[in-house]
């Protein structure tokens, strides 16, 4: 799967998370690469602070088949894995990603519904990603980290 696919993904299940994503309130601290040369796994780490409250998010995107750490990762055909330490993306995306093998790291417990009076958050099951990431791709992008992804 590849980023632009999970930025479409999330506009059809919540367009106002791109926009969300956008917004110049959150801050990307600590970006941190590491490059697996033998499995060619390239992985940048972040804390993503929400503009609404002082917590950070841990974020994980990884993209694989990266055999060198000199060639940018492109978010138009690079493979990719994501994974957000924050509930909406727990309960939005992750076991949809996890399904479709976009999840970065291990899956947490299964999620399970609790309530049947509120609407499901996720109707089509669809993999996709929280704001904090689509917020941590664009910085990525404003610090040439990444290449393509002109939707953004």
């Amino acid at each position: 799967m590849t980023a632009i696919e999970l930025i479409r993904n999330t506009v059809r299940v919540n367009s106002a998370t791109i926009e969300n994503g956008r917004a110049g309130g959150m801050n990307v601290e600590g970006l941190k690469r590491n490059h697996y040369k033998g499995t060619k796994l390239l992985q940048y780490y972040a804390v993503v602070k929400s503009q609404s409250e002082p917590k950070g998010y841990s974020t994980i995107i990884s993209f694989s088949g990266i055999a060198d750490v000199n060639i940018l990762p492109n978010l138009d055909t690079s493979q990719i894995r994501v994974r957000c330490s924050c509930r909406d993306y727990y309960f939005t995306y992750e076991w949809y990603n996890k399904r479709s093998g976009a999840l970065a790291g291990g899956p947490h417990s299964v999620y399970t519904r609790k309530t049947a009076t509120r609407p499901e958050r996720n109707p089509a099951h669809l993999p996709g990603m929280c704001k904090h990431l689509i917020r941590q791709i664009i910085v990525m992008r404003q610090h040439k980290l990444v290449t393509g992804g002109l939707s953004l």
